[in-house]
């Protein structure tokens, strides 16, 4: 072979390598930048997830502050004790009925200014047609019967009553999601009342606050993250159903809450690697 053979041979093998390192290099950096970008998101969509949980519980909070704020009345305390000390006869509270209109009239402002309020569904019509409540304020006694009710407050059904029973003594307790009368996303929440001068302890409870709203916009609102730019950034919440991921917020796809599932087995879903691993992060297939 020539010199100038041996030289061109030499070059060329100088090039490709050159050409291989210079493609390693673009590879390694363009990974590099791959993973910084996805730290990025990482750490962008923790602060969306952090801030929307946040939101939810604030607006929990805010219901159960509705229920506190009625538990702590004073006139609704001394009703419910004297009711207690007379074994549950009514007619052995001082001034009863006046007592109980007064209450009624306490859980209808309340509930008016604070959502546990919506119209009665149906036509208000003089005719054979069943009109529904699906929104309340109710005050129990010691046994968890109810005593005063605001209108269109929702019949405790089964569930409710279940809700109720499995209610430790002095504490609170929240009915997570489920489709009301109606159909509506809807949740009751629970507080129990203690007597007048009493120590706050499970013995002491005299009967309970029980608030069922629907939540609509008032909490799915608050999944949207102020400010955010992307308009395919959504965030939606799940929960286990038995062996199905149930979506029990609204869908980008215009599906309603509750009314979407998928199977916990579905091959690389977001909804199921949740289940398995809250807090995690990763690039998984949406509903």
């Amino acid at each position: 072979m020539s010199k100038i053979n041996r030289n061109v041979v030499a070059a060329g093998a100088l090039l490709l390598l050159c050409a291989v390192l210079g493609m390693f290099a673009v590879h390694t950096f363009v990974r590099a930048e791959g993973e910084r970008d996805l730290q990025q998101w990482q750490v962008r969509l923790g602060i969306v997830a952090a801030s929307r949980a946040q939101a939810v519980r604030q607006w929990r909070d805010q219901q159960f502050n509705t229920l506190s704020g009625l538990a702590d009345n004073l006139s609704l305390q001394l009703y419910l004790t004297e009711l207690s000390l007379s074994g549950g006869q009514s007619g052995a509270v001082t001034d009863q009925s006046a007592q109980a209109e007064y209450l009624a009239n306490l859980l209808i402002v309340t509930a008016d200014q604070s959502g546990f309020s919506e119209p009665i569904q149906g036509a208000d019509v003089q005719a054979n047609v069943k009109r529904v409540g699906i929104a309340g304020l109710a005050l129990l006694d010691k046994k968890g019967e109810i005593l005063v009710t605001t209108p269109g407050t929702p019949a405790l059904d089964a569930r409710l009553h279940d809700f109720v029973r499995g209610t430790k003594l002095g504490t609170r307790g929240a009915l997570d999601l489920y489709a009301g009368p109606t159909g509506e996303a809807t949740m009751a929440f629970l507080q129990p009342i203690f007597a007048v001068q009493g120590e706050n302890r499970p013995a002491d409870q005299v009967g309970a606050i029980i608030g069922i709203r629907t939540v609509g916009s008032g909490l799915f609102g608050r999944l949207a993250q102020p400010g955010e730019t992307l308009r395919s950034g959504h965030t939606y919440m799940v929960r286990k159903n038995g062996s199905t991921v149930e979506y029990i917020s609204p869908l980008a796809d215009g599906t309603p809450p509750l009314k979407q599932s998928l199977a916990l087995d579905t091959k690389n879903l977001a909804g199921a690697e949740l289940m398995s691993r809250a807090g995690g992060f990763g690039i998984f297939n949406n509903y």
